[in-house]
C-alpha cells in the first residue's frame, strides 16, 4: 500500500543528504573545477529525479508554448534585478565579490571562466533550486495529499497540505539558494531566488530562469569577475 509514497520519500532522503554531501564534502580549491564538478552534478541529479522519481515531466519545467516572449521575459526579470542589485550595491559601498584572479593573457583560464560562470552554474543551479527544491517539492506533496491514506486522515491531509503550500517552498528554496551563496551579499541572493520562482510560476519554463541567472553571473564576469594582472 506504502511502496509508490516509501519510494518517493527515500528518494528525498537520499537527495537532500546528497546535495549536502556536496555542500559540505567537496572541498575542491580549484574555483573552476569546483564550479564545473556541482554544477554537473545538480545536471545529473535532476535528470535522475526526472527519469526515476517521477517528480515532474518534461511539459511541468520547460513548457515551450510561446517559448520566445518567455526568454525575453527572462532577459527583463534579469535586467531588473541587476539593476535593483547595482543601486542597492552603491547605497550601501558594497563591492563586487566574485573576484578569481587570472592572467591577463591567459584565454584558456578566462573562457573556462565563462563557461563556468556564465552557463553552467545558471543551468544547474536553476534545475536544483527552481526545478527540483520548488517545483519537485510542491510536486511531492501535491501527490501525498492525494493519497487515500492521508485522504482518510482529515488532520493529517491538513498538515500536508500546509507544509506543501506553494509560498513555503518558494521562500525555502530562495533561502537554501541564498545559504549556497554566502560568499556573495545574502539579501540580494534571496530577493534574486523568489524573483526566479516567481518567473518560473509565470512562465512554467526553467529557460527564463536560466536566461536570468546568465545575464547576471554575465555582468558579475564582465564588471569584476576577473581581476587581470
Amino acid at each position: 500500500m506504502f511502496e509508490k509514497i516509501k519510494d518517493k520519500i527515500l528518494v528525498f532522503v537520499f537527495t537532500i543528504l546528497f546535495i549536502m554531501l556536496v555542500y559540505e564534502g567537496v572541498c575542491i580549491k580549484n574555483v573552476i573545477l569546483d564550479g564545473f564538478l556541482m554544477s554537473l552534478m545538480f545536471i545529473l541529479l535532476f535528470l535522475i529525479l526526472c527519469r526515476f522519481a517521477g517528480l515532474f515531466s518534461k511539459e511541468e519545467i520547460f513548457n515551450s508554448e510561446n517559448i520566445f516572449c518567455k526568454m525575453l521575459f527572462g532577459f527583463i526579470v534579469g535586467f531588473i534585478y541587476i539593476i535593483f542589485r547595482e543601486i542597492l550595491f552603491y547605497l550601501r559601498g558594497i563591492e563586487g565579490t566574485f573576484i578569481v584572479e587570472v592572467p591577463i593573457n591567459d584565454f584558456f583560464m578566462t573562457s573556462a571562466i565563462f563557461i563556468v560562470a556564465v552557463i553552467m552554474i545558471p543551468i544547474g543551479e536553476e534545475l536544483l533550486y527552481r526545478g527540483f527544491l520548488y517545483k519537485g517539492f510542491v510536486n511531492f506533496f501535491i501527490r501525498i495529499k492525494k493519497h487515500p491514506y492521508i485522504k482518510a486522515k482529515p488532520k493529517l491531509a491538513s498538515i500536508v497540505k500546509g507544509v506543501g503550500y506553494w509560498p513555503n517552498w518558494l521562500l525555502i528554496s530562495s533561502l537554501i539558494f541564498a545559504k549556497g551563496h554566502e560568499g556573495f551579499n545574502v539579501v540580494t541572493t534571496f530577493v534574486f531566488g523568489i524573483m526566479l520562482v516567481l518567473l518560473f510560476i509565470k512562465t512554467d519554463n526553467l529557460t527564463p530562469c536560466i536566461i536570468a541567472h546568465s545575464l547576471n553571473n554575465l555582468f558579475s564576469f564582465l564588471q569584476d569577475g576577473i581581476k587581470l594582472f
